[in-house]
């Protein structure tokens, strides 16, 4: 009679096949992962007695453990890191390991001591409460290591936020100018053959080209300039320079919607709506690979994939960088919500607008944001916009304002390796 199934999660085979062994000699089903991707792929089909994570697999044991559980079905799995070094490395670990309620087995461990986790009787072993949306909120965020955003950006942001009547362009001036990079950057982008600028000031940029193309320059050169590619290979043709330019589409055709949802931050939640995707390919990358080939060979969309293999979305994701860098309120909720906008609490009009953006830049094949499905668009977001036709005359000049604005941003250079 077996005693429970183990998965054993090691890139390594040769230690996983010896692991293995002494394993099924004690009477356990033994299945195995390389990493924490595989592991979740494993545990959807059936759960597992008990999890061995190595430390040394990819974001290492702890982490890997950590996003295990933000899975609603996995979150009361028995898991344990292994790990070996030295002494004063183990015991680090075994305290960040007691933070996260997580137990640790140091090398070499004894079968017996599987054998009491798996049947519950080890000291270490615990029982865990679920984790509510707060605290699975706060585990979300700290796991994805939300890039910090420059005060000063997160003050201009704030302030081109306002509306045109209530905006302070002498204090939107003084910020842009106290970071001398940000404001070379806008001046370069104003100063380019398509807006004819030839001064030397941001105040002077404002004034002929306008205020709302420099909220837009300003916003795309912060946002774009936060994010760094870390050079390795894209995955099943996704690319942060193809997100970037399906994002831009979508904050253009954002700010065409201003006749049906008033507002300053249109373009900003276009060009943020998907910027969970870029976490998760900078962060998460196996996992990310794993999700766009789940999608692309189970023909589904990614955001299905990322509710059953992660439990979260990258609209949680992106949810939680919008409130890391302090944005107002419309912005995290229409990011939040911007798959399903009739659901939204709050700012639910804004959200049926990037949902229909988000539809028409798929629909346009400007970019790729990692979905091949076809989006339906939600009947509450066809009622808020109530003519995509417009949207769909101006397709040719939004794909050429988008190839304009990354040639100006220059984002090719912005995302390469840091």
């Amino acid at each position: 009679m077996t005693r429970g199934t183990v998965l054993l999660v090691d890139g390594n085979q040769q230690v996983r096949a010896l692991v293995a062994e002494h394993l099924q000699q004690v009477g356990c089903a033994v299945w195995v992962a390389d990493d924490g991707a595989q592991a979740a792929r494993q545990m959807l089909r059936e759960l597992p007695a008990l999890v061995l994570v190595d430390n040394n697999v990819p974001l290492g044991g702890i982490d890997t453990v950590r996003i295990l559980r933000l899975h609603p079905r996995f979150q009361n799995v028995n898991m344990v890191v292994v790990t070996s070094g030295a002494r004063r490395e183990v015991e680090a670990l075994i305290g960040r390991a007691a933070e996260f309620r997580i137990g640790i087995f140091k090398k070499p461990y004894g079968m017996q001591q599987v054998v009491e986790r798996l049947q519950g009787a080890s000291a270490s072993a615990v029982q865990l409460e679920r984790l509510s949306l707060v605290g699975m909120r706060k585990e979300l965020a700290d796991l994805s290591k939300l890039p910090a955003l420059n005060p000063l950006h997160t003050k201009l942001l704030g302030l081109l936020s306002e509306p045109n009547r209530d905006t302070d362009i002498g204090e939107v001036t003084r910020t842009i100018e106290a970071d001398q990079g940000l404001a070379s950057a806008i001046l370069r982008v104003c100063r380019t053959v398509r807006y004819g600028f030839r001064g030397k000031t941001i105040s002077s940029a404002i004034t002929f080209i306008g205020l709302d193309r420099v909220r837009s320059i300003a916003q795309s050169t912060i946002v774009l300039n936060v994010f760094k590619d870390d050079g390795k290979e894209d995955f099943y043709g996704f690319s942060l320079v193809e997100l970037w330019r399906h994002s831009i589409a979508c904050g253009l055709i954002m700010e065409m919607g201003r006749q049906y949802v008033s507002g300053s931050d249109h373009f900003l939640v276009g060009i943020l709506h998907d910027i969970g995707k870029a976490i998760l390919r900078l962060r998460f990358p196996n996992h990310f690979k794993e999700l766009l080939r789940k999608a692309e060979q189970e023909n589904r969309t990614l955001i299905s994939a990322e509710r059953e293999l992660l439990g979260f979305t990258h609209a949680d994701i992106g949810f939680e960088l919008a409130r890391a860098w302090n944005l107002a309120p419309a912005v995290s909720m229409a990011i939040a919500f911007h798959h399903n906008p009739q659901a939204a609490s709050l700012h639910r009009r804004l959200a049926a607008l990037v949902h229909v953006a988000d539809v028409k830049a798929r629909e346009f094949a400007i970019g790729f944001s990692g979905d091949r499905q076809k989006l339906s668009m939600s009947e509450f977001a066809r009622r808020v916009v109530l003519n995509c036709d417009r949207i769909d005359n101006h397709r040719d000049e939004i794909a050429q304002r988008v190839d304009a604005m990354l040639s100006e941003g220059r984002v090719d250079e912005a995302v390469v390796a840091a």
